[in-house]
């Protein structure tokens, strides 16, 4: 191989100096070392295709205020197709299916000409469901008092999930990624 040859020889026409930026190897030795590079020109083409919908507004009035409610939709398919590292052929795709809502309730209503006091509560889910990973529910719950003027507090409770790439799916090969031992004598 081209670079053993260029590793194990002292000669400054002939040897790739591994310690410096390039300018230090002759350029004869470069232009061998690039031409030994494998290269592939397999056609890979990967698609994504998505679409939400989102209705969002007040439920009604009540004591405190207005009760609102967000709810929606989303669809996302993703495709793989050509050929992977090992030179195999691949064709996958994955199909993400989700909605959601969020409620949002005053429950406190700010003291009369100020912004202190007032209770908010809200309560949200998403479900998730992958083609290739499974479903998932995860739930929110949270509040925000402002106790005064300065101060308001808020806090909340959920779970999420965050499902792994879609490039990382590949049951056969995880990746696209080749690993190569290199072995550089020093003398």
């Amino acid at each position: 191989m081209a670079i053993d040859a260029a590793l194990a020889s002292s000669d400054p026409a002939t040897a790739l100096n591994i310690f410096g930026d390039g300018s230090h190897t002759n350029a004869a030795v470069l232009a061998a070392l690039r031409r030994q590079n494998g290269t592939s020109d397999d056609l890979n083409v990967f698609t994504a295709a998505s679409a939400n919908v989102i209705a969002d507004g007040p439920l009604f009035n009540w004591r405190a205020g207005a009760i609102r409610l967000a709810v929606g939709g989303e669809f996302r398919h993703e495709h793989s197709a050509g050929t992977n590292i090992a030179e195999l052929p691949e064709d996958r795709e994955r199909l993400i299916r989700s909605g959601f809502f969020e409620l949002a309730v005053p429950v406190v209503a700010p003291h009369e000409g100020s912004t202190s006091g007032r209770l908010d509560l809200s309560l949200a889910g998403r479900y998730d469901s992958y083609s290739d990973v499974g479903g998932t529910f995860n739930p929110k719950v949270g509040f925000s008092w402002r106790s005064s003027a300065l101060v308001k507090l808020r806090g909340n409770w959920g779970t999420s999930f965050l499902a792994p790439p879609f490039f990382w799916s590949n049951r056969d090969q995880v990746g696209d990624t080749w690993i190569a031992p290199l072995s550089i004598a020093l003398s």
